[in-house]
Order: structure tokens, then C-alpha cells, then sequence
């Protein structure tokens, strides 16, 4: 299994010239996916054999620590909200954000002024706070109340250890094989309203997705004042 066992060398090359002429110097790399287990327990079983058939059989005696690896990867490379009437809200959009670590994680979300790029917008910008978000896949009026689940107001940076300061708690499992890359994804729903008298026109700007350990954010937010 990817997670704590490779059974095969990707490369490996002999130094004849080592040693004595009964002893040779053997190097070989093996690839490790990004889920195997952070450990420092994982050790080395080699079963070299010559051109007799002689086999020795022997294991590193020294433990090998693989680390802790923290990674997101988000599906989607936009949240494209296409044109939107001034004033208007858009449809939801969808990102799937899955694990590409070793150890369970929550997301950190957080967000920047969108600024014009073409059109009439000029120095124009878009707020922060104009981004709603919610985990739930179903739609939401742009004037409802956050639940335990959403939706929030994105932030300009993610703070404190709940959902409404952009520290979500999502849990998201390490993954059994590094190929599955859907099965444990979490997917967020996006929206954005223009401001009433917006300068139209065409505006950019980014929201960022990063990595905390599970538990560091809580279930969700209280809305009561």
C-alpha cells in the first residue's frame, strides 16, 4: 500500500569499483508518494543476489523519518463568475478542493480586492466582502443569514479558529492511493454581487487556499449576537 510500503527500487547502479573485488556499492532511489505515512519508522529491506544466485538478505538498521507534508490542490484553476448585471449577484460556482498530504488537514481561505482590467472601471475595485462562499451544495439567497454551514462573507486574511474568519473545518482524509483524486475532496460554492453604481467593466483578482492540521479550526460559527 502507498501509504506505508514500496516494494520497488525505480533505479539502481552498481559501483564495481568499491570495495574489494568480492564486494560491490549498490545506489537506489525509490519514488514516495505524497500520502505515505509520516513517520520516522520507515526503514530499508533489500534481497541483492549475484551470478551464482547467492542471496543476502538484510534491512537498514537505521530508522528513516518521512515528514509531515501539508498540501491542497484546488480542481478548478478560476472561480469564473462570467458578466453579472451591476447590482446584480452571480450564479454559484463551484471549486473542489482535495488532500495532496500525508496528514489530515483544514483550509485556510482568504481573499483579495478585485481591480479593473478593461472597460470603464479605471482604479475601480471590486471588495473582498462582495465574495460569499458555503460548503452546502444547494443555492442560498445572497441576504441570508450564515448558518453553522454558511454561506460567509470572504475575508481579506483568515484568522481566528472558525468558519465566518475563513478557517474551515473540513477534515480532509489522506488519501488512499494518490491516484484517487476525487473520492475525498470537498467542494465550496461561490458567489459575487456588484455594488450598486459599480464602474463597469472587466475585474480580476484572487483568492487564496491553504493548508492548516485538522482540529486547528472549529465545527462551524454561532451567529446569534
Amino acid at each position: 500500500a502507498e501509504a506505508n510500503c514500496y516494494k520497488d527500487a525505480d533505479d539502481c547502479s552498481i559501483n564495481t569499483a568499491y570495495g574489494t573485488s568480492t564486494q560491490a556499492e549498490v545506489t537506489c532511489s525509490v519514488t514516495i508518494w505524497f500520502n505515505a505515512n509520516p513517520s520516522a519508522g520507515w526503514k530499508a529491506h533489500v534481497n541483492p543476489s549475484d551470478s551464482s544466485t547467492t542471496t543476502t538478505d538484510g534491512s537498514d538498521s537505521e530508522a528513516i523519518t518521512n515528514p509531515s507534508l501539508q498540501g491542497i490542490d484546488v480542481v478548478q484553476g478560476a472561480i469564473a463568475y462570467s458578466t453579472v448585471v451591476i447590482g446584480g449577484t452571480s450564479d454559484r460556482q463551484e471549486t473542489s478542493i482535495g488532500n495532496v498530504g500525508n496528514v489530515e488537514i483544514d483550509i485556510l481561505l482568504d481573499g483579495a480586492a478585485m481591480t479593473c482590467t478593461s472597460g470603464n472601471c479605471g482604479s475601480n475595485t471590486i471588495p473582498v466582502a462582495q465574495q460569499k462562499w458555503y460548503h452546502v451544495d444547494e443555492d442560498w439567497d445572497w441576504n441570508a443569514v450564515a448558518t453553522s454551514a454558511g454561506p460567509y462573507v470572504l475575508q481579506t486574511s483568515a484568522s481566528g479558529n472558525d468558519d465566518e474568519t475563513g478557517c474551515l473545518n473540513r477534515s480532509l482524509e489522506v488519501r488512499s492511493a494518490h491516484a484517487n483524486t476525487t473520492e475525498t475532496n470537498e467542494s465550496i460554492w461561490w458567489k459575487i454581487r456588484i455594488p450598486d453604481e459599480q464602474a463597469s467593466g472587466s475585474y480580476t483578482g484572487s483568492n487564496t487556499f491553504s493548508s492548516t492540521l485538522s482540529s486547528a479550526c472549529s465545527e462551524g460559527y454561532d451567529p446569534s449576537p
